[in-house]
């Protein structure tokens, strides 16, 4: 009997040796200094817990700047009061903080400045100079905080799915890959018996199996997420379907179908199958940023 299993992976903060190394490569993917220091609160981690945190921050303080602001009696208050929402959220998330400090520093100075000109417009009541600064600074906080984002989720991606390939090897698979836009999927083969990871920019993972008898596709399930925690990452459990089917679940029977129709490698084949329906779902920080300013999305 073989198994569907989903997924969310986080990164253990303290505990084991390999927690550190973990955390340690995720920033050096993101390209940032290492700082333990801002995940002292927390047990584990991963970039969907910190877009929450922002979404929660970036709220509240668009909510108090929008108090601050006459905005309904002048409409040309509202890029002023979205601008200083964004620099005052991000005071208050420092991990992303850190991130924008490191790899948009100047952009975020520049931010600063046209703020500051924005508001002192508005002193003077020139609502013209007022909007064209505070769309300036607007446009620079969004570009830098989704930037930051960005590669922070793009290292998570990078640093689980390259701990799921060693962890499959070591269990003794050979293993092929493919990687697009929205994540990675790995395809370990060992005799007669297949495992299907795919591991998602949004901060999902998926595993489907196939060739295993009775339950042993728990034990092996189980064997690979602890490869997983030996390294610092653990998965934390959302379903588990018990498919019955040596020959795969619903993911590995699509991917298997979309292989042989557009002949294309089963990991390529596994990534089509995984993210093909769900690219419209997928809530990244900008999509965020547009709920809270209100403003519809278009799918």
């Amino acid at each position: 009997m073989s198994e569907l299993f989903v997924g969310a992976p986080v990164f253990i903060v303290g505990g084991i040796a390999a927690a550190g190394t973990a955390l340690a490569e995720l920033f050096r993917q993101a390209g940032v200094p290492f700082k333990s220091s801002l995940l002292s609160n927390v047990s584990c981690f991963n970039a969907a817990s910190l877009l929450d945190e922002w979404h929660q921050q970036l709220s509240q303080a668009f909510s108090a700047t929008r108090q601050s602001l006459p905005i309904r009696q002048i409409p040309a208050l509202a890029p002023l009061a979205q601008a200083k929402a964004l620099n005052d959220a991000l005071s208050k998330v420092p991990l992303l903080n850190h991130i924008v400090q490191h790899t948009h520093s100047a952009s975020l100075q520049k931010a600063q400045t046209a703020l500051r000109l924005s508001e002192q417009a508005w002193v003077k009541g020139d609502t013209h100079t007022l909007q064209r600064y505070a769309l300036a600074a607007k446009s620079l906080l969004e570009n830098a905080i989704a930037d930051a984002y960005g590669r922070l989720a793009s290292a998570q991606q990078t640093v689980i799915s390259n701990a799921a390939a060693v962890s499959l090897r070591e269990l003794g698979y050979q293993v092929s890959l493919h990687q697009n836009e929205w994540g990675v999927a790995l395809w370990g083969v060992k005799g007669g018996t297949s495992v299907a990871v795919v591991v998602g920019r949004d901060g999902s993972l998926q595993m489907d199996m196939m060739g295993f008898d009775g339950l042993s596709c728990q034990v092996e399930r189980n064997r690979i997420l602890a490869k997983l925690a030996e390294k610092g990452i653990t998965v934390q459990q959302k379903s588990v379907v018990l498919h019955g089917r040596k020959s795969g679940g619903q993911l590995l029977e699509n991917a298997h179908r979309l292989a042989r129709q557009h002949r294309m490698s089963v990991p390529q084949a596994l990534l089509e199958a995984t993210f093909l329906k769900r690219q419209h779902q997928i809530q990244d920080l900008r999509r965020k940023q547009m709920l809270v300013w209100g403003q519809r999305i278009r799918l």
